[in-house]
């Protein structure tokens, strides 16, 4: 958890939501390069803010997440919006998202059977007889 909130109050919301690394009193180009050097180090970087000074840490995020009352610029910085204030928007959103993708995964998968079925079907119709193929 990266925050520009005192080191108490971080610490207090950390221990309440099970984040056992935290970061507090930080800058905004402190977050954004905290973010850079996570994602240097091969790590995959969400980001939730709601500020202006969260802006830079949210658009250098792999995936940003905005709370939807939080100002126009950290909504515009992020990928995602979230429309309540909760973070329990942000478990939805990469629950909802690996749904897709994994639906989308299966369609292709699914896609190319049929193509597959269906070309090997037509050559072996047209390799045997192509008339025989389009009798009535």
């Amino acid at each position: 958890m990266l925050t520009g909130d005192n080191e108490h109050t971080a610490k207090a919301i950390a221990g309440e939501v099970g984040i056992d690394e935290f970061r507090a009193g930080l800058l905004p180009e402190d977050k954004h390069a905290e973010i850079e050097r996570r994602q240097q180090a091969g790590e995959i970087v969400g980001m939730v803010g709601d500020g202006i000074n969260d802006a830079p840490a949210l658009a250098r995020a792999n995936v940003g997440f905005a709370i939807g009352q939080g100002t126009d610029v950290a909504i515009e910085s992020a990928g995602i919006t979230l429309m309540r204030g909760s973070l329990h928007g942000v478990a939805s959103a990469i629950e909802i998202s690996r749904a897709t993708l994994r639906n989308i995964k299966q369609n292709l998968v699914g896609r190319l059977a049929i193509t597959c079925c269906v070309s090997l079907s037509l050559q072996g119709c047209f390799i045997r007889s192509p008339a025989r193929c389009f009798r009535r």
